[in-house]
């Protein structure tokens, strides 16, 4: 014993007697918690006292013990996880048993350690609780070999390894997965949530939170992120931690909370999902979290009145059709992100844009790796309108920025030179986002005839309805044939307002790729700001990197892919329901009249939905997405408003021909002109001789598409003059 303890100390290790079995010092130790005995005091002790301890924390060199209680239970399970994790570790600690059948595991950090901590519990047959786990740190002390009933397995204390903050972490937190029995801390229970802190029954706010909420939302949005899935665990790393460090996991929907830095939640305590709203989002105050919540959903509304929006189309005077709604513009998680950072650096911040950037960037990070119950996926055709100088560029450079830093280049594309180049491209990098300036020019020429780009946009056609199955390329000489499998083929195009819509013929509105494209409209251009680096935030870059490398052979066009299931919630099911049942019933008016385009665009509406739910669910929670109520609703909302305003520009300036297509652009002219429009100043305008432009006034007017006003003279001698305006009745009617 004294040899043991002489050999302790003069490695540094503060080492005291013990009396009997009692597992504490024989002398009055609080002064030794910060100095070593002397060698005059140590030689007093032995060998008068049975058993010896030492003192764990910064007097020993940061000396931390892990002690496995219940006969060393889930000492076993503890060594698999290290062997995953830290296989270098493993063999370096001090390992001895105790006279109870536990395990001791010691080391030294380079860092100071914290005080002892109970890390893990096993659940008893009586339901109780019974602590497997813990550490002696800073304060602590441990029994140990060479007293009666501990022996030595692996090292010695003389020679403890020192091990870095990381590697400790990793320790604590092997540990800590191993709890059974997580149980958040009792509150004031009786009228948020059930008594039984256990279960999750009832039906108050809290209790239908605990069950349904989608706290991870409310993680997310207070700057908490998911790095990794280890069996059930979600591990969150907390905010203002980089890297993949491990604060807190979530399973069977408690949040256990490891860091010692997470306010307002308490390391080693477990919390329900009301208390992380309540503790985060309300401060505290149990009464107006429950208040904030509808017993019927718990998903938080999107702050708009669709109907009351769409009912501008149906106005006394034709609307100026504004941009999407700002709600709209949004997605938790990534996409919100990435708009914020778009719209942060840029010099003219547009927020339109910035959504179509975001939007089309997580879905093609997660092509061929994800898709929900129906097999819908994430390709998504999308096209922003935004007149010159006004911030198309931005998120284009955004995204390229981010592609670099997440090194996962392959997933943007070049211009699209022709359908032959796509499928060339899409075997090189099956899932790939194309970011198309001037995108109009494409369309043009599908409109205009010209077979290349015919072939082209069959080509996307074909890309976007087999995204769930497999395409078979053109072939090449002297080789087998090529296939593409799942192909993830995504579009952010960009282009002026008037030049989208003057590309647009008949034989494009109704091919089907039109009811595929989304329109998103600017409305006017930003005032200018200082525009910062354009770089990604750590976090995005960190959720790009996971997407690389979610999943396997995702990233090989030859490989078929098993892209993981988002399910539907139930009132997500129940919800889908309904919107489809809604186009089906508009797909069946524009059946009745033989609108060719309103079927095209109708029957895509469900489909859709369903894309951009999926998306919403994989920007929310990429660890493990979800289609909730909320993201229907969304996908709904947006894409229902998104299709009136289509419907709507294509009608004003779509035509058949030439003669037509005049006949739009004076009916256009005289809609946004503020007033009557002198007639004189329209003949300027259009570039028409005056017999000619009086024929194409005259349809107008006996169609009742227009009125000719007498307008009031400057002076009581000269000719009449007239102006035009919109005919209000027949727009009312």
């Amino acid at each position: 014993m004294k040899r043991a303890a002489t050999e302790y100390l003069e490695a540094g290790v503060c080492t005291l007697p013990v009396n009997g079995n009692v597992k504490r010092p024989a002398v009055s130790w609080k002064q030794y918690q910060s100095r070593l005995p002397t060698p005059d005091e140590s030689s007093d002790w032995w060998p008068k006292f049975p058993r010896l301890c030492v003192v764990c924390g910064a007097v020993s060199g940061n000396m931390e013990a892990i002690d496995f209680d219940v006969s060393g239970l889930l000492y076993g399970p503890w060594c698999d996880l290290l062997q995953d994790r830290v296989p270098e570790v493993v063999d370096k600690l001090f390992i001895e048993k105790t006279p109870s059948g536990g395990v001791h595991a010691v080391y030294c950090c380079e860092e100071p350690v914290d005080g002892s901590l109970k890390l893990a519990s096993i659940r008893k047959e009586d339901g109780s609780l019974e602590c497997a786990i813990e550490t002696r740190g800073e304060g602590g002390l441990i029994v140990c070999a060479p007293s009666e009933g501990y022996e030595a397995m692996q090292g010695s204390l003389a020679a403890l390894p020192v091990i870095t903050k990381d590697q400790r972490d990793t320790l604590i937190h092997c540990a800590r997965e191993l709890h059974q029995g997580q149980t958040a801390d009792k509150y004031d229970t009786s009228r948020h949530v059930c008594a039984s802190l256990d279960g999750f029954d009832g039906d108050r706010p809290g209790d239908i939170y605990n069950r349904e909420g989608d706290f991870q939302s409310v993680l997310s949005s207070h700057g908490w992120r998911p790095i990794k899935q280890v069996g059930q665990n979600e591990h969150w790393c907390r905010p203002g931690k980089d890297g993949s460090e491990t604060s807190a996991t979530v399973k069977d929907r408690l949040f256990y909370i490891f860091s010692t830095n997470a306010d307002p939640f308490e390391a080693g305590k477990a919390y329900l999902p009301f208390q992380i709203l309540t503790f985060l989002s309300f401060k505290g105050d149990f009464e107006k979290a429950a208040a904030s919540l509808d017993t019927a959903s718990s998903r938080v509304e999107v702050d708009i009145d669709l109907e009351e929006y769409l009912a501008n189309f149906a106005g006394q005077k034709t609307p100026d059709i504004p941009g999407t709604p700002v709600e709209l513009l949004r997605c938790p998680g990534f996409i919100s992100e990435h708009i914020d950072q778009t719209l942060k650096t840029a010099p003219y911040p547009n927020p339109v844009m910035a959504f179509c950037g975001a939007i089309t960037m997580q879905g093609v990070m997660c092509g061929r790796k994800v898709r929900d119950s129906g097999d819908n996926r994430t390709n998504l055709y999308i096209c922003g309108l935004a007149e010159s100088a006004s911030g198309k560029d931005w998120p284009r450079k955004m995204n390229k920025a981010l592609a670099y830093e997440a090194d996962c280049g392959h997933l943007l594309g070049d211009w699209i030179g022709s359908g032959e180049g796509m499928q060339d491209a899409l075997y090189r990098s099956p899932a790939t986002l194309w970011q198309i300036d001037e995108f109009d020019y494409l369309l043009q020429g599908f409109s205009a005839g010209e077979s290349r780009w015919q072939t082209t946009v069959s080509f996307l056609m074909t890309f976007y309805s087999q995204a769930s199955a497999s395409v078979k390329l053109r072939d090449l000489a002297q080789q087998d044939p090529r296939y593409v499998h799942q192909p993830c083929a995504c579009i952010f195009g960009t282009a002026i307002p008037r030049h989208y819509y003057e590309s647009l013929g008949s034989n494009m509105l109704t091919s089907g790729f039109f009811a595929r494209l989304i329109i998103v409209e600017s409305g006017k251009r930003a005032r200018f700001q200082e525009p910062s680096l354009c770089e990604p935030t750590k976090r995005m870059v960190a959720t790009a990197k996971h997407w690389k490398d979610y999943g396997v052979n995702n990233l090989v066009a030859t490989e078929f892919p098993q892209p993981d299931t988002a399910e539907h919630t139930q009132k997500a099911k129940a919800r889908l329901f309904e919107v489809s049942e809604y186009a089906d019933d508009e797909y069946a008016k524009c059946e009745d009249i033989q609108d060719s385009v309103g079927m095209a665009v109708w029957g895509r509406c469900s489909e859709n939905i369903r894309k951009l739910a999926l998306i919403y669910a994989c920007s929310e929670n990429y660890m493990r997405p979800s289609i909730s109520e909320a993201a229907i609703q969304w996908a709904y909302d947006f894409v229902i408003i998104q299709i009136k305003r289509a419907l709507f520009k294509a009608g004003r300036q779509v035509a058949d021909n030439p003669y037509q297509k005049t006949l739009l652009k004076i009916l256009t002219l005289i809609d946004e002109y503020d007033g009557v429009y002198p007639h004189s100043d329209l003949l300027r305008t259009v570039c028409l001789d005056a017999k000619e432009f009086k024929l194409y006034i005259n349809t107008l007017h006996e169609r009742r598409e227009i009125r000719i006003i007498e307008m009031p003279k400057k002076a009581k001698q000269g000719p009449k003059k007239i102006g035009y305006a919109i005919d209000y009745m027949k727009e009312k009617s």
